[in-house]
């Protein structure tokens, strides 16, 4: 009796016991791709831009960033800022396009800045994001 218990564990040991169960086929999985070298950027070169102040076209606080909108490729369509209000209250989302931002070297960091009059701002619709978005564009549509 014990030589049987120890040919049925050399048996699966050997792998001999997993051909009894029918099974997926295995694949080779191919190798990762090599990791590419990153880029060194010294830190004032970039900034993160969510809860970055945004003025509006008069030079005035508009208000922060709060999302940054990319489309299924990876590329940034637009920008949602928290506009208006005081300390949150009263305040609404507004999707700006990317080509509506400008940025310039400020003394302490980068300014962002929204070339859309205001009048055009309180007009269109706010973000949602369970809704179609309407994006603000630099022309004052949505383009």
């Amino acid at each position: 009796m014990p030589r049987h218990r120890v040919s049925i564990a050399v048996i699966a040991f050997l792998g001999l016991g997993a051909s009894v169960v029918p099974g997926p086929a295995v694949r080779a999985q191919p190798p990762p791709p090599p990791v590419a070298a990153g880029d060194l950027v010294p830190p004032n070169e970039v900034v993160g831009l969510l809860g970055h102040v945004a003025l509006s076209a008069a030079g005035k606080d508009l208000g922060r960033v709060v999302d940054v909108l990319v489309d299924t490729q990876g590329i940034v369509r637009a920008v949602v800022i928290d506009v208006g209000g005081f300390f949150g209250v009263g305040s609404r989302k507004v999707a700006f396009a990317w080509s509506a931002l400008h940025f310039a070297r400020g003394d302490k960091g980068p300014v962002v800045s929204v070339v859309i009059p205001s009048d055009r701002i309180k007009t269109w619709p706010d973000y949602q994001a369970d809704k179609p978005i309407a994006i603000l564009g630099a022309d004052g549509t949505g383009r």
